[in-house]
């Protein structure tokens, strides 16, 4: 047997983000990886969806895609800027589901690591939490990168 170890490189890394002050720890995380791999970083929101916010729609306001593409927009006016500076792509999905959400979309974008950062203490309040359902959906390894 062979003590050699093969380590597959990484070349895409996915920093979840639910905005930039409360996901400060991630982002700077995930800068931290991202540089000396030289990979691909996508900076990922989850919004959900506008059924989700508004109980439904009415016809005297907007559609709901009219809605729905409002918080895609207001979302990406925050994200595109950081993920800028963070040389990465902004990506805005929209489920009600946001760990099966990001989960599914790594997948199909062959992430090697999703870097994100709890906001519950301690593992018993870990669970039930976005970041442990994370762990059960995603395709790849987590890095937790918590509140100091």
């Amino acid at each position: 047997m062979s003590n050699d170890i093969a380590l597959e490189p990484i070349h895409h890394i996915v920093c979840a983000v639910e905005s930039e002050e409360a996901s400060a720890p991630a982002i700077a995380e995930a800068a931290r990886i991202t540089v000396p791999l030289n990979a691909r970083l996508s900076v990922v929101h989850i919004c959900g969806t506008v059924a989700r916010f508004s109980g439904g729609t009415t016809t005297r306001g907007p559609s709901a895609e009219q809605l729905q593409d409002e918080l895609v927009a207001d979302a990406h006016r925050w994200l595109d800027p950081l993920a800028q500076r963070m040389n990465g792509e902004a990506i805005v999905l929209v489920g009600d589901l946001p760990a099966r959400t990001l989960g599914d979309w790594a997948r199909e974008q062959n992430a090697d690591m999703i870097v994100v950062c709890p906001h519950r203490r301690g593992l018993a309040k870990l669970l039930g939490s976005f970041a442990a359902e994370l762990v059960r959906e995603a395709p790849c390894p987590i890095v937790l990168a918590p509140h100091r």
